[in-house]
C-alpha cells in the first residue's frame, strides 16, 4: 500500500498569499481614512505643515506589502501547477484558487489605488 500522496506547499502559500493582500488593503485604508481624518483636523486648525504624511506613508505601505504579496502569490502558483501536474502531488485546487485570488485582489487594488489618489487630488496639487 501506497502513502497518501503529499500536498504542495507552494500551493498552500499561493492560496494565503492570494488572500493576504485583502486584508492588508481593508486595514490599510482604514488607518490611512483615520490618519485622513486626522489630517483634516490639523489643516482646519491652521496646522498644514506634514498633516498628510502619515496618510501618504500609510499608502505606500500598503501599496509595497501588496506588490510583495502578489509577486509571491504568482510565483508560488506557478510553481504549485507545476509540482501538481504529476496527479500524484495533491492541492492543484489550492494553486489555482491562489492564482484567481490573486487576480481579484490585483484588480480590487488597483481600484482602490485609482480611488485613494483621486480623493487626495486636492491635497497632491
Amino acid at each position: 500500500m501506497t502513502p497518501p500522496p503529499a500536498r504542495s506547499a507552494a500551493a498552500t502559500w499561493a492560496l494565503v498569499t492570494g488572500v493576504a493582500p485583502l486584508l492588508v488593503s481593508i486595514t490599510g485604508n482604514l488607518v490611512a481614512a483615520q490618519l485622513g481624518a486626522a489630517a483634516l483636523a490639523r489643516v482646519a486648525e491652521g496646522d498644514p505643515q506634514g498633516a498628510w504624511a502619515p496618510v501618504l506613508v500609510t499608502l505606500a505601505l500598503v501599496f509595497v506589502v501588496n506588490a510583495g504579496l502578489l509577486t509571491i502569490c504568482l510565483i508560488a502558483g506557478g510553481r504549485g501547477l507545476r509540482e501538481t501536474a504529476n496527479g500524484i502531488t495533491r492541492g492543484r485546487g489550492l494553486a489555482v484558487a491562489g492564482l484567481a485570488a490573486g487576480g481579484v485582489n490585483l484588480v480590487l487594488w488597483v481600484a482602490g489605488l485609482v480611488v485613494s489618489i483621486s480623493g487626495l487630488g486636492p491635497v497632491l496639487a
